[in-house]
């Protein structure tokens, strides 16, 4: 009772949260900036409502199977790899307008759907074979009460293909996350050493310049001002 209540609980909390993030971005008046924002929002409100089946499933206490089993398998593991990727995106938009700032107009509105649109055929690259038996069709398993990937076969068929779905799904946009962001922290870096050297070279020139200004005018003092004093 209250694993069901708790699962109630997340796709409520998940529908209403994404949603309302959802509902901001596109009232934004700059929503083309934020492309990446607003597809992750949008994945996790269409989980959330798979998710509703699965609450289903629980409540009734049935498994999972045909056409519904297909159908969470492929949108589940679709939905939760692309949201992986949205991520590694934005760190890479993000490293691209630190290191070559004049490339940001560069970044439009179309490249950003591009780029969307290209993550999600990659990722269908991985979801769709599945669905032809290759390695094995979504099914769920004694380890589990929903339709995934069976994780537990040891066949080398099915281990290669999780080394596929793996490095499609998670070490490449890790990887261009994880460098992004070591790319930016070291532009970073860099760019306050350099805002600190001229600074240095500034404040001594402004040193230099008035000593010589102190010289000048005690070389030129009026010779009447001097006897006065």
């Amino acid at each position: 009772m209250l694993r069901l209540f708790l699962l109630y609980t997340i796709v409520i909390l998940g529908l209403l949260l994404n949603g309302f993030v959802f509902h901001a971005y596109t009232r934004h008046k700059k929503k083309s900036l934020h492309v990446f924002e607003m597809t992750q929002t949008f994945l996790g409100i269409v989980f959330s409502v798979l998710n509703v089946y699965y609450c289903y499933t629980v409540s009734r206490g049935i498994g999972m199977r045909g056409l519904g089993c297909t159908v969470y398998g492929f949108f589940g593991g679709t939905l939760s790899l692309m949201s992986v990727y949205q991520p590694a995106l934005m760190a890479l938009e993000w490293c691209v307008i630190v290191l070559q700032p004049f490339m940001a107009k560069c970044i439009t509105w179309s490249n950003r759907i591009a780029a969307v649109v290209g993550s999600a055929l990659t990722i269908l690259a991985v979801t769709i074979p599945p669905l032809f038996g290759v390695p094995a069709e979504y099914a769920s398993f004694d380890h589990a009460d929903f339709c995934c990937y069976d994780f537990t076969a040891k066949d080398t068929k099915t281990r290669l293909f999780f080394v596929y779905l793996f490095t499609l799904g998670f070490f490449i946009p890790i990887a261009i996350f994880v460098l992004s962001l070591v790319l930016m922290a070291r532009q970073l870096r860099n760019a306050g050493k350099e805002v600190r050297v001229p600074l240095g070279l500034t404040l001594s020139a402004v040193n230099v310049s008035d000593d010589r200004s102190d010289h000048t005018t005690t070389a030129f003092r009026s010779p009447n001002r001097e006897r006065g004093q």
